[in-house]
């Protein structure tokens, strides 16, 4: 895919819409549903329509981009500012959307991210024996306290050794 700044993607409508539709579609837009490669294009509501199976659709129809109802160049600017850690309170003075909405949008990315590297590691198809060599998990020793006048001086420490646990 092509190497855009996303600072270019943020003053622009036409640029972000058309980023993100060549994420989507890669230069071959398929009906979704049958996966048919003959479309028409509806120009008044800006949607595709199959000729075999009539489905209609847009260019974000099932994807995490399709749930937003804002500005592409908003989803970008909000993109840009979740992958430099900026938090949601404060992005609310940058962009034309409430804290609420801003949040909402968080949690749709961290659901995206989730949802490809979970696709990502069932690929994978691990298996096998999994060795955990050492390990510690110690405690610390308190100090003296009192209950209800009572001096008590506890020491907790604990030690968890594993080795070679199968699946």
């Amino acid at each position: 895919m092509r190497d855009v700044s996303p600072v270019k993607l943020i003053g622009s409508v036409t640029k972000s819409r058309g980023y993100f539709c060549h994420a989507r579609w890669k230069g071959r837009r398929r009906c979704i549903k049958c996966n048919y490669r003959m479309l028409y294009y509806f120009e008044k509501d800006q949607r595709y329509g199959c000729k075999r199976c009539r489905y209609k659709f847009n260019d974000f129809t099932g994807t995490y981009i399709g749930e937003f109802n804002y500005s592409p160049d908003t989803i970008s600017h909000l993109v840009y500012l979740f992958t430099l850690g900026v938090p949601a309170y404060r992005i609310r003075f940058y962009v034309p959307v409430s804290l609420k909405t801003i949040e909402r949008t968080f949690k749709i990315f961290r659901q995206a991210i989730y949802d490809y590297l979970f696709d990502a590691i069932r690929d994978l198809k691990l298996s096998g024996k999994i060795e955990i060599d050492e390990a510690l998990f110690g405690g610390h020793i308190r100090e003296e306290e009192s209950v209800d006048g009572v001096q008590l001086s506890t020491k907790i420490s604990y030690l968890v050794y594993t080795k070679g646990m199968e699946l």
